[in-house]
């Protein structure tokens, strides 16, 4: 059964249950058909080599072998995963790409760039930019606008970037070892007047059944709000114009706004989609559960987001500031 027609269990409450198509059907990306213009890039650049596409296989999940403590599973399910979790997010913002208000950037870097999604819209977006996405795993396309390039980086070294006008960070949580180190880093790697941005899930989940509270207080509990801790303004030293914003996303299609139903059925989606890929690696090697403790676990929550009469909510957290320009000192 795919992820997308997990969420065809909710009740009939007189619309389609039908869940939406992965990303790539449902919003139909323009994807150039010129092949990336990748050019050979400062040291922070590497190449990628039989090492960095080496993987290994842990209870049955595709992972990297150079970064074997990342949580996040490489194949094709989390790919898919990370594609769904596009759509939520351009819903959310009502298909911004980012909030700072800066008009035309020509120099964009996308950290964390996953399956680079956001990285070929940004580049369609803005031709006569240089975008370029970093990611740990080669898993994005081959065929890209030629105005961007994917390197294979690690993020929590020092960056040697020439400065950008666009710094954008998503979904890394897990993944940096010192978060005020990495806003330091983008500090340093902005133009004056370049805008940063980095949006996290918060993990823990609200629900109006306080039976239901209590399961989702006890998976909170098991992994740190990594959206609110990389969020605090306190990381953004140096930065002015600092503000953030909240998302409030409904997991499922029991909304009774049309916008936010069709937010939760994706959402749902992803969350049937990544919810074993997110848990697995945490419960058995960090948290030391039997592969079987983790699957009941994983069973429970999924049947408990599945039941829509519990409303569960999740949120998003963006925090987005500026480098100050020579007005500002």
């Amino acid at each position: 059964m795919s992820a997308l027609d997990h969420d065809n269990a909710e009740p009939d409450n007189g619309e389609s249950d039908n869940e939406p198509q992965s990303p790539g059907e449902a919003s139909d990306p323009d994807v150039s058909d010129t092949d990336s213009a990748i050019v050979p890039g400062d040291s922070s650049t590497t190449s990628i080599t039989s090492s960095i596409m080496a993987s290994h296989v842990h209870h049955g999940r595709e992972y990297n072998s150079k970064y074997p403590n990342y949580w996040g599973p490489i194949d094709e399910k989390q790919q898919n995963a990370l594609d769904i979790m596009h759509k939520v997010l351009l819903l959310a913002m009502k298909d911004k790409l980012y909030l700072p208000p800066i008009k035309n950037p020509q120099s964009i870097l996308d950290v964390g760039t996953g399956t680079g999604l956001w990285a070929i819209e940004a580049a369609d977006e803005f031709l006569s930019a240089t975008v370029i996405g970093v990611d740990i795993t080669p898993m994005q396309p081959k065929w890209v606008p030629p105005n961007l390039e994917f390197q294979i980086d690690d993020m929590n070294q020092d960056w040697t970037f020439k400065p950008f006008d666009l710094i954008h960070i998503r979904y890394l949580q897990g993944g940096i070892a010192d978060w005020s180190n990495l806003y330091s880093q983008a500090f340093k790697s902005l133009n004056p007047g370049g805008w940063f941005q980095h949006l996290e899930p918060d993990v823990q989940m609200h629900s109006c059944n306080e039976k239901a509270q209590r399961e989702l207080d006890k998976w909170a509990k098991y992994f740190q709000t990594v959206g609110e801790k990389s969020g605090e303004s306190a990381y953004m030293n140096g930065f002015v114009d600092v503000k953030s914003e909240r998302y409030e996303i409904p997991i499922g299609g029991w909304s009774e706004n049309k916008a936010q139903k069709e937010i939760g059925r994706y959402f749902m989606a992803y969350m049937m989609e990544a919810l074993h890929g997110f848990m697995l690696q945490p419960m058995t090697e960090v948290l030391g559960w039997t592969f079987d403790e983790a699957m009941v676990l994983i069973a429970t929550l999924r049947t408990l987001l599945r039941d829509t009469k519990h409303k569960i909510t999740a949120y998003i957290h963006v925090v987005y500031g500026q480098k100050p320009t020579s007005s500002h000192i």
